[in-house]
């Protein structure tokens, strides 16, 4: 007898599996996007002209340029892909600070977490720039009226179809990718 919860167990490792490496997410995509005729139908349906699905569609069944293409547009710290995740956030009013702050992660998250390098790259067609030293990590710092928060970068652990697709779309949407 089929029970939900193997069935839930079967889907949730090949969706896990898939998400773990960037080559799964762009099969991912590949499955959705490649279907240039299905494309085209959703375009009209949405008045966008179909040289977009066209661009789309080409760009998702060539999985080794796909793959290329993220690897030029993801943020990474020497080779390895990151994003950001929250260090601390200390709000300026000392009395939320208590209630809502989040205190910096300690050594051992940093250790375990924190990718280190000599130099970095933001998301997008950028050049890398280099860090303070060797052994250095990228970290973001955004304040507003409220609080301060800091974010550090940290090994990408799972890719989502939504990072392919971003990626993609920088890279269609760059001007030297026009014509």
């Amino acid at each position: 007898m089929i029970t939900k919860k193997n069935v839930n167990k079967l889907q949730n490792v090949v969706i896990k599996e898939n998400a773990a490496n960037l080559v799964g997410a762009v099969k991912l995509y590949n499955a959705l996007f490649a279907n240039g005729a299905d494309l085209k139908a959703i375009c009209k349906a949405l008045e966008i002209p179909v040289e977009y699905a066209v661009k789309v569609a080409a760009l998702a069944k060539d999985k080794k340029r796909l793959v290329a293409v993220c690897g030029q547009m993801l943020p990474k710290v020497d080779d390895t892909f990151v994003k950001f995740a929250l260090y601390s956030k200390v709000y300026k009013d000392t009395n939320a600070d208590k209630e809502k702050g989040v205190e910096a992660k300690t050594a051992d998250w940093c250790a375990d977490n924190v990718v280190y390098g000599s130099e970095y790259k933001s998301f997008g067609f950028t050049t890398a720039e280099s860090l303070e030293t060797k052994k250095s990590t990228k970290w973001l710092i955004k304040e507003n009226d409220e609080y301060k928060a800091t974010y550090v970068a940290v090994k990408i652990k799972s890719y989502s179809i939504r990072t392919v697709a971003k990626c993609v779309s920088e890279y269609l949407a760059h001007e030297s990718n026009q014509q």
